[in-house]
């Protein structure tokens, strides 16, 4: 069963299985997803793992 969601362009309700906004006519209505959010963290956590395995971060126990 599809639920309303927000369309991203215009902001108003739209069913989840719709393929184009029928009050905008966006051709994709769901929401954008926080790549840059998930692209930082991703990058960070990689970060961390390479300048562990140089032994540049030392933990104290």
């Amino acid at each position: 069963m599809a639920e309303l969601i927000s369309c991203r362009v215009c902001g108003k309700p739209v069913s989840s299985s719709a393929n184009i906004c029928p009050h905008c006519g966006d051709r994709s209505p769901e929401p954008y997803i926080d790549t840059l959010k998930y692209g930082f963290l991703g990058f960070i956590t990689v970060l961390i793992v390479v300048l562990l395995f140089a032994g540049v971060i030392i933990f104290i126990f």
